[in-house]
């Protein structure tokens, strides 16, 4: 984690805030978590597969907003390649794991995105 670390009580908010788990599930996991801080219940919830590591880091940094981008999951970040950057996204209709890689904003402010198979 870098920079300032956020509480236990934000972190769950924006885990929350990022659509990535009901608020009534996170709620459940916190009821059966005995850890204090913010990192250990994002290692709590990747152990409980209710967030990816790179889901959970990107939280502790207070990045929650974009994990959900057009009906897909962004599961891990692979890396950037030429003018789009690579995710593992799971397609939230059928459950597949795709690989999407998704272009910078243009002027209009869309992003176009392509999607081929894991």
């Amino acid at each position: 984690m870098r920079g300032m670390a956020i509480s236990l009580e934000r972190f769950s908010a924006l885990v929350v805030a990022s659509g990535l788990v009901e608020s009534t599930a996170i709620a459940a996991l916190q009821n059966c978590f005995t850890g204090e801080t913010a990192r250990e219940f994002g290692d709590y919830l990747v152990a409980n597969e209710a967030l990816t590591r790179w889901q959970a880091d990107m939280i502790c940094e207070g990045k929650y907003k974009g994990f959900i981008f057009e009906g897909y999951k962004l599961l891990d970040h692979i890396g950037p390649q030429e003018n789009t950057n690579r995710y593992r996204a799971m397609n939230l209709r059928d459950g597949k794991i795709v690989l999407l890689s998704v272009a910078q904003r243009s002027t209009d402010g869309k992003r176009a995105y392509t999607v081929e198979p894991e």
